[in-house]
Formats: structure tokens, C-alpha cells, sequence
């Protein structure tokens, strides 16, 4: 592997976001680092840092660059959340068929180090640690969640799994169900040790925001999941979508990081496209044939986590 070379990019406005105009399709490759000093969406003063890193190829045509999102530390929004660590702010264009692929890695000390704004920091004391990971907008003004793609953290396992969002009432859905998400057989992040661990390995989102439904795809590199159609929902969208920022509106913060309690982002690409983008060819290394390992249909998703909140 390369030597790692991390340039380090200071936002020191009093807001957070580079705000930036973008027309479907587009797609963000971060082949260096000038790839990504309009795309920076982090929030002053929470201790989190996006720089760009110089890596071997990690998979079948990856350009060797990712975004590195170093995560908040100190919570912000009143002592409450970590805020904002992210690429984006994209906005003003408009898709109602909208799709978000997104390849990227989470660090295998993301969920061990995450706390909610308790006093002293703890996990679920009354707060919250989601990872709003695809946070999209529409309406006047692009103000109007219209639809998430987001982590959920369990206490019990100690481990972060994904979550689609249905806008209308505003409740989670996730493999399993529940209020709390447990994954039990389920893909999830902790520390890359137990059976479908992910973190610390190189993974394929896809999440589509329909005018009626909502689905995540999920691509594993030793395909297990191979264009699993890992979620699907029915959805209450009340607004086409015109506003995307990826990596995270942080409720929960990480005052004790280390140097994986990361998360990388190798590429993005945007569409309004009925049809799925699917993985890239050849990110498939381990076997696995196309839809394999689970298929979740429609009603599948489990109950709601709540408000979504900020």
C-alpha cells in the first residue's frame, strides 16, 4: 500500500457547508485533493475533520483517493449533537426517481467510541448516537427531509446497522424491526469480528428514494451480499428530491477516537433513474451471484426509531 498521505482541509466559517449547485447525473471520484474542497460539509467546532487520503486501489476501478471523515468530538447544537461531518451540501437539482450510490468503509472503532450528550458521555442515556449517513431534501428552500439513509446504533451489541427512512411519519425501518435495532443476522458495523461485521471493509450502498417507495441495495466485496435488495418500503415522499449531503449529520459525538474511528468515501454517484446503478463491474471478488443472500420485500422493514430529529 502507499504511503498514506493525509491533507487536512480547516473550515473556519461560523457555518458549516460549501453549499453547491449540481445537474443529474453527477458523480464524485476524489482523485485528489482539490476533488474535494467544494464539497466539504462540516460543522465549526465539533472536532471533526474531512481531508482527502491518497490509497492503494481498493477495488476494481478505484481511482486511489478516498474522503476521510474523522468524526466529531465535541458535541455542538447546545451541547447535544455532534453535528455535521460530511461531503455535499449538493443541491438544487431535482429527481424523483433518486439514487445515491455510495462505496465507502467505517472504521472498526466507530461504533466502540461513539457517546450521546449524557453527562458524563455514555450511550443511550437519553440521547442519541444515528448517523444520519444520507440526508436528502426538497420543497422551498430544500428544507423538507424527504428521505434518510442512516445508521442506528445498538447498545446491546455495540454495533451501528443500516436504516432507510420513510418521510411521511418519519419512523426507521431496518432488518429485523423493533425500536431498537439489534442486528441478529443482519449486516452491521462494530469491530469486524463477528459474522456479517463489516466494518473495516470496503462496501456498496445503494439507496433509492422513490415517490412511493424507498430501498437500500447492499454489495459486499466477498459477496455475500451481491445487489442484495437489502430494505424496501413503502414511502409517503411529499416532495421531489433537490438537496443530498453524504456522511453524516452526527447525534452522537466521539471524545475518545483513535486512528480508525473513521469513515472513508471512494466515490459517489448521483442519479434520477428508475433503473438501480448497481455495483461497479468487478468490485465482486469472493463469489456470490447478483440479489443473493437475503431479499427483503415490501412490509419487511421494522417498526419505526422515532422522530428523526435535526
Amino acid at each position: 500500500m502507499k504511503k498514506l498521505i493525509a491533507i487536512l482541509l480547516v473550515i473556519c466559517s461560523a457555518r458549516f457547508a460549501l453549499a453547491r449547485d449540481i445537474t443529474l447525473p453527477h458523480s464524485e471520484m476524489f482523485v485528489n485533493a482539490a476533488s474535494i474542497t467544494d464539497v466539504i460539509y462540516l460543522t465549526s467546532g465539533n472536532g471533526g475533520a474531512v481531508s482527502w487520503q491518497s490509497l492503494a486501489p481498493q477495488y476494481v476501478g478505484d481511482n486511489g483517493g478516498s474522503v476521510r471523515l474523522d468524526l466529531p468530538t465535541i458535541p455542538i447544537a447546545g451541547g447535544i449533537n455532534g453535528g455535521h461531518c460530511a461531503v455535499g451540501d449538493f443541491q438544487n437539482f431535482s429527481a424523483n426517481h433518486f439514487r445515491v450510490r455510495i462505496i465507502m468503509k467505517v472504521g472498526t472503532t466507530v461504533a466502540d467510541t461513539v457517546r450521546d450528550w449524557s453527562d458524563p458521555p455514555a450511550k443511550g442515556q437519553g440521547g442519541s448516537t444515528v448517523n444520519k449517513f444520507a440526508d436528502i431534501h426538497g420543497g422551498a428552500g430544500n428544507t423538507t427531509r424527504v428521505g434518510l439513509f442512516s445508521f442506528l446504533f445498538c447498545v446491546a451489541s455495540n454495533t451501528y446497522e443500516p436504516a432507510i427512512m420513510n418521510p411521511g411519519p418519519q419512523t426507521y425501518h431496518y432488518y429485523g424491526g423493533g425500536n431498537t435495532p439489534c442486528p441478529v443476522g443482519a449486516l452491521h458495523f462494530g469491530d469486524g469480528a463477528s459474522a456479517n461485521d463489516y466494518a473495516g471493509q470496503v462496501i456498496c450502498f445503494e439507496y433509492y428514494a422513490g415517490p412511493t417507495s424507498a430501498s437500500l441495495h447492499v454489495t459486499t466485496q466477498d459477496g455475500v451480499y451481491n445487489d442484495t435488495e437489502y430494505l424496501t418500503i413503502a414511502t409517503t415522499r411529499p416532495e421531489l428530491v433537490s438537496k443530498l449531503y453524504v456522511g453524516g449529520y452526527n447525534n452522537g459525538h466521539h471524545p475518545n477516537p483513535d486512528s480508525n474511528t473513521f469513515i472513508d468515501i471512494y466515490e459517489i454517484i448521483i442519479q434520477d433513474s428508475a433503473t438501480p446503478i448497481g455495483p461497479p463491474a468487478g468490485f465482486v471478488t469472493g463469489g456470490g451471484s447478483p440479489g443473493s443472500r437475503i431479499q427483503r420485500g415490501a412490509g419487511c422493514g421494522g417498526g419505526g426509531a422515532g422522530s428523526a430529529g435535526s
